[in-house]
This record gives structure tokens, C-alpha cells and sequence, in this order.
């Protein structure tokens, strides 16, 4: 196994892997000074990214049996929980082969708390892309440091299939749900919509995916969903209460239930939806009384649910923490602030706290004391632009802490850029 030089580490994981590397890969209870201590061992390992860490499985028995472990894993999310990890996924677009399937590839780059981002491209083949559809593809959520993604195909605005699939950038691996027919739509239903979510179940040990269908009948709007378990690979239908209410945006998935901002379809008004998933029921939770309620978000920072609004003219940005999970009295507004002009947009939250946005693509400017004052960028340096390239505007961290931002690389016209967070259940 060859070793990493000093001059090749280029982050501060390399560092410590170099550091391995060079005391070897054993115990201290061996006799050789040489070799590290067991609780040093563990506590590097336990600052590596997930990346580098399912390599570390490979290196020996006893390594594999100390990241296998339960102990630490609950102590590598410890450890990790405020560590944040951006990924800006390429919307791929699918090419026919000579053998009438289709060939497309997964392309994301992985930006883990300043460092160097990562290049991850994955070659997929599908057969379920006839020549005359399109897709259009969406993220529908994460969890553990994994991502379920969609793409719809769609001929003339009829939409004829979901293609799910789960992706892990840990392992590099991409996988392709089977489909589900079931709940169908009644054929006299309009105004289709469909979510998903995924979820990891504690009790069973291993990871869900939901899928929730809204449908217009009648006049009134009503939900049906179904559970795919990915030890069964089998879909399963579940009691839904949707009435008049639509699922909007990606999923969050935290403490074994997966949460959806939900929409009044009379009043437009905002309130969450979660899915427990050892359970299998749903439950209404309301948001925190704002004259916002129409453009909330809800995102996982740290442990707890977070819930941002907008003011009307977007400008000043309203942060929420639930102290206390599932109690709608626990709200506390965390941060109320303006943001620095040449912030187009707020795109998530990370893990760590601070918002993903989209800059115009030039300096960021903040107002003190009544002078508009240049901000420095905390990144680092973004590659250039070219020349033929144009500007969609650049991919930001915003600390609203400290008021601070940091740069991660310019914007393309097909990707999207969400908060991913470091774990070790790997797909």
C-alpha cells in the first residue's frame, strides 16, 4: 500500500492519515513503540472524513471491527454533527446506446468545511428512458450522508414515471429503486404531485424510502403514500391523512422521522409534516407563528429542526431551533438578520448552522453605521471564470453568527448545491 507524502497532503485529513501511515497500522499493546495507542488510533479516525474513513475499513481487521462498531459511530457523529458538507450536483442528461437503453452519469462535487472538494462521476445504464422522454430531475432529501434523487420522465407535460435513486458519496455508490405503481390515481384526478423521503429506521437498521402522492378528486385534494424498505426491496402502502394539503420542497430526516414543509391549499399557509419511520404514521407539526408562515423552510442544524423565513421584500432572514423535538412550544427564534447585499438567494441550511446561498458572483457588501463596507470572503480562492462562461452567480457559506461568508465556486445553469451531513452508515 503506498503512503501519501507530505507534499501530496493537501488537507488536513491527508495530514492525519499521513500520520497513521507513518506509525503503522497496529496496536500499542504490540511491544513496537512505533505503533500508535488504540485510543489515539480511534480518535483520528474519528476526524477523517467519510470518504477516507471506508478506506481506513479496508487497511485491517481490527479497523474494520472499530469503525463497524456502534460506539463509534455514535461518537464519529458526535464528533461531526456541526461539520459541514456541501454537495453541487450536475443534473445529468441521458445519451442512447446502440442497445436502445440510455447512458447517463452522475457528476457532484463534495465541499467538506473549506477543504479541497472532491470530483465524484458515476457512469449509470437505464433501460426505462424510451427515446421520446425527457426527465427532469430532483432532490427529494438526505440522510446519514445520503441522497435520494428522482428523475421524472415526461413526454408533453404527462408525466409517466419516477426513477428514484440513492446515492452515497462515501461509498461512490448509485442505486436504482425499483418502481412503484402503488397508490395509483383514480382515473378521475387531476393535479397530480408527487414527493419522496428517505429515512434510516433504528430499530430495524436499515434505510426507508417514502413516497407521498397528492391528488385533486372532487374538488378537495387527498394524500395516499407508500414505504419501500430497502431489505425487501418491496413497496407497501400506508395510511395517509393528507386532506387539502400538498408537500413542498426536499425532505429532512431527523430522530427516526422524515419531515416535509406542508401547504394549506386554501390559505397557502405553511406547517410541517413528519413520517415516523419505526412506526409508520404521520403527524402534523406547526411552525412558529410568524406573519412569514408562506415562505418557511425547515432544514436539520446540528440536532435539533430548524425552520428560516423570508421578510417580504427576502432581505431579512428569520432562523428558528425547536429546542425541545416534536414540541410545537419549543420554538425559539435564534436569528433575525439583514443580508449582505449581493446575496441573489437562500438555498439551505447546513448542518453546522450557516446558509447556503447564491451570490451575483462579485463582492458581498454589508451596511454598519450607515456606510456600505466590502466583506471579506473566508474561502478559498474560487477558480476562475471563463471567459465564454456565463455568470449564474457563485455558490456561498453565510455564518449568520459571525456575519462572515465563504466562497465554494461559481454556479452552473444545471446543478444544484445542498447540505449533506458526515456519517458512517454507509449505503
Amino acid at each position: 500500500m503506498s503512503s501519501l507524502s507530505e507534499d501530496e497532503a493537501s488537507s488536513p485529513s491527508d495530514m492525519l492519515l499521513c500520520g497513521l501511515w507513518f506509525f503503522g497500522v497496529g496496536s500499542g499493546d504490540s511491544g513496537d513503540e512505533r505503533y500508535l495507542p488504540d485510543d489515539m488510533v480511534i480518535e483520528i479516525l474519528t476526524r477523517l472524513p467519510p470518504e477516507e474513513l471506508l478506506f481506513c475499513r479496508s487497511v485491517s481487521k481490527s479497523w474494520y471491527s472499530t469503525i463497524s462498531d456502534a460506539n463509534f459511530i455514535a461518537e464519529y457523529r458526535r464528533k461531526n454533527i456541526g461539520n459541514d458538507r456541501v454537495i453541487v450536483f450536475t443534473t445529468p442528461t441521458p445519451t442512447p446506446t446502440p442497445d436502445e437503453s440510455s447512458q447517463f452519469e452522475l457528476k457532484y462535487s463534495i465541499f467538506s468545511d473549506g477543504n479541497c472538494p472532491k470530483k465524484i462521476s458515476q457512469s449509470l445504464r437505464t433501460d426505462r428512458i424510451p427515446f421520446h422522454m425527457y426527465v427532469r430531475w430532483k432532490l427529494e432529501g438526505t440522510c446519514n450522508g445520503v441522497f435520494c434523487y428522482t428523475g421524472v420522465l415526461y413526454s408533453e407535460n404527462i408525466i409517466y414515471e419516477y426513477m428514484t435513486y440513492l446515492c452515497d458519496p462515501s461509498t461512490k455508490r448509485a442505486s436504482l429503486m425499483p418502481d412503484s405503481t402503488s397508490p395509483s390515481y383514480h382515473e378521475e384526478t387531476t393535479d397530480p404531485s408527487t414527493r419522496f423521503g428517505i429515512g434510516f429506521d433504528s430499530l430495524e437498521n436499515l434505510y426507508k424510502i417514502v413516497k407521498v402522492k397528492t391528488f385533486i378528486y372532487k374538488d378537495n385534494r387527498y394524500g395516499q403514500a407508500a414505504v419501500l424498505s430497502l431489505k425487501s426491496m418491496s413497496w407497501k402502502d400506508v395510511e395517509c391523512p393528507l386532506y387539502n394539503m400538498s408537500l413542498c420542497d426536499k425532505s429532512v430526516f431527523l430522530h427516526g422521522s422524515i419531515h416535509w414543509i406542508c401547504s394549506r391549499d386554501s390559505t397557502g399557509d405553511k406547517c410541517v409534516i413528519s413520517f415516523d419511520l419505526c412506526n409508520e404514521v404521520f403527524k402534523q407539526v406547526q411552525l412558529p407563528q410568524c406573519e412569514y408562515r408562506k415562505k418557511f423552510s425547515i432544514h436539520v442544524v446540528g440536532d435539533s429542526l430548524c425552520a428560516m423565513a423570508f421578510g417580504n421584500d427576502d432581505l431579512i432572514c428569520h432562523v428558528w431551533m425547536m429546542k425541545e423535538f416534536g414540541v410545537e412550544e419549543s420554538w425559539m427564534e435564534q436569528y433575525k438578520v439583514v443580508l449582505p447585499i449581493g446575496i441573489l438567494r437562500c438555498v439551505d441550511v447546513t448542518v453546522g448552522g450557516r446558509i447556503l446561498c447564491v451570490s451575483d458572483g462579485y463582492d458581498l457588501y454589508e451596511v454598519k453605521n450607515g456606510v456600505l463596507e466590502k466583506m471579506k470572503d473566508k474561502g478559498s480562492e474560487t477558480p476562475k471564470k471563463k471567459k465564454e462562461q456565463e455568470n449564474f452567480g457563485k455558490y456561498i457559506l453565510y455564518d449568520l453568527q459571525s456575519q462572515s461568508y465563504a466562497s465554494l465556486c461559481w454556479v452552473d445553469s444545471d446543478c444544484v448545491a445542498f447540505s449533506i451531513e458526515s456519517s458512517v452508515n454507509f449505503l
